[in-house]
């Protein structure tokens, strides 16, 4: 007998809506936690045995619609109670969810999506209303040329201009890190599946100053793939992970061996424009980034258990762990330690060594 498989359908628009966001909706930032509220109105005697969802997104070209919503930056996406439940409600649906920021600098249009999975588990869009009022992100992130050069397969050159926090004074941020991934395609923001490249740690950065890196020199791993897209990632972490709040993709070129910073790997990640300046006195100049940043991983065969708990992702009982199971191989050998998965271990590698 024959068989043959069915290609995985494409998310799609409702062409027979049966359920609509009601009269009353909207949405808050608190931080990384966004909170959501709707109403929900449904076609009488229609059948709401799907799996719906509310789905915020942003996007920063025009408001988006039909198809474009399904493929706008996702900034959360909330699983629904049984919809009957909430047709028809005189208050509000309301939920808290974590955010992921677009990592893309400027305003941003906001959509609140309502989304069915049919029976195939394909998204399909039933309702969606953009806000009049758009949004502006304000995120640490990175401004000026940006370079990345290899200098042999296991030492590369990333050299940094500037590091900024654009947030308020009394806004610390959380630790930042500057990392080398190798991707399939070029990265537009959100999540991500590439190799690990390079990294470092770089501190809390206090709100309106900013640090001038220049040149680190960072231990790499050669990536897999000699023409894969290489990007810079400027990483925060929010409490629970670390996420991308800005990034300089550069195009493919083959990983060469070079002493000379190439022209073709040198991007730009010009600041957004900076508000008027009040009359006050003269601003310092930038700060450095912190000494050393280049020998800031942290060993697993070598480090104590308290400089392994201080690792952003590692807990107390999964630093024990690494200590009972030395020494390690390989920072991929740590996939055998209890508490560390694959997502895990691929943020750890760049923050880690031997």
């Amino acid at each position: 007998m024959n068989t043959q498989t069915q290609p995985a359908r494409q998310p799609a628009v409702a062409a027979a809506p049966v359920a609509r966001l009601g009269l009353s909706h909207g949405y808050r930032f608190d931080g990384d936690t966004v909170f959501l509220n709707a109403s929900f109105h449904a076609d009488a005697g229609a059948d709401l045995g799907r799996s719906w969802s509310l789905r915020l997104v942003a996007s920063s070209s025009a408001p988006v619609s039909g198809l474009d919503v399904l493929s706008a930056h996702v900034v959360t996406e909330v699983a629904l109670p049984p919809l009957s439940e909430l047709t028809g409600a005189v208050d509000n649906f309301e939920v808290a969810a974590g955010a992921l920021f677009p990592a893309a600098k400027g305003f941003h249009s906001l959509t609140l999506a309502l989304v069915a999975r049919d029976a195939a588990g394909s998204v399909v869009l039933h309702d969606f209303t953009t806000y009049a009022r758009t949004q502006a992100f304000v995120q640490p992130r990175l401004s000026g040329p940006v370079g990345l050069w290899f200098e042999s397969d296991t030492e590369l050159v990333l050299d940094l201009d500037h590091v900024e926090n654009p947030r308020a004074s009394d806004n610390l941020s959380g630790t930042l890190s500057v990392e080398v991934w190798a991707l399939d395609a070029a990265y537009t923001g959100g999540e991500f599946e590439g190799q690990p490249v390079a990294g470092a740690i770089l501190g809390s950065l206090a709100g309106g100053d900013t640090w001038t890196p220049g040149a680190l020199h960072l231990k790499a791993t050669k990536p897999a793939n000699p023409r894969a897209h290489l990007v810079v990632m400027l990483r925060e972490w929010n409490g629970a992970a670390y996420v991308t709040r800005h990034f300089v993709n550069f195009a493919p070129a083959p990983v060469a061996a070079v002493v000379e910073k190439p022209a073709a790997l040198v991007a730009s990640a010009a600041a957004a424009p900076a508000p008027a300046a009040k009359p006050a006195a003269a601003k310092a100049a930038p700060k450095a980034a912190p000494a050393a940043v280049a020998d800031s991983l942290v060993s697993i065969n070598t480090a104590t258990a308290e400089a392994l708990a201080s690792v952003k992702g590692l807990t107390k009982a999964v630093a024990a762990e690494i200590i009972k199971q030395r020494p390690f191989a390989t920072l991929d050998d740590l996939s055998k330690v209890k508490g560390i998965g694959p997502a895990s271990l691929k943020k750890l590698k760049v923050l880690l060594k031997l």
